[in-house]
């Protein structure tokens, strides 16, 4: 799949909604309320008039919704994938950390914090070490 710019890219509750979205729509549901909707059959099922169009725009359609979901599953398996995202990170970090670190802002701040979490721990650790 190709690489988006970040502002594109779906969140993963996001992209799951529109594959929701997308099945919903690609199957045909009856209505719940069937006061409006027609005469009833002997089984109770609503009869409904049949969509007015062409094969060849049906087949359209589907061809347009599969290619649409398949990007969204694409997507949220790129999203899923964290040790290659990982490794992404890292491999611009070490192509150019100046373009790294305002591509990656929210990674870059959480390396910063865990970093100076990690600092601190050890700063006090060996000061509880060095008062026994």
């Amino acid at each position: 799949m190709a690489k988006k710019k970040s502002s594109e890219q779906l969140s993963v509750p996001k992209a799951i909604s529109e594959v929701a979205r997308g099945v919903a729509t690609a199957r045909t549901m009856r209505p719940h309320d069937h006061s409006d909707a027609g005469p009833a059959g002997a089984d109770g099922d609503v009869e409904r008039e049949a969509p007015q169009r062409s094969r060849a725009e049906l087949k359209a359609d589907i061809a347009a919704t599969r290619a649409q979901l398949a990007g969204l599953v694409d997507e949220i398996e790129h999203r899923l994938d964290v040790p290659a995202r990982a490794e992404v990170i890292v491999d611009d970090f070490k192509a150019d950390p100046k373009t790294a670190v305002v591509t990656h802002k929210k990674t870059t701040v959480a390396a910063a914090v865990v970093v100076a979490a990690v600092g601190t721990g050890i700063a006090l650790l060996v000061r509880a070490i060095a008062k026994k």
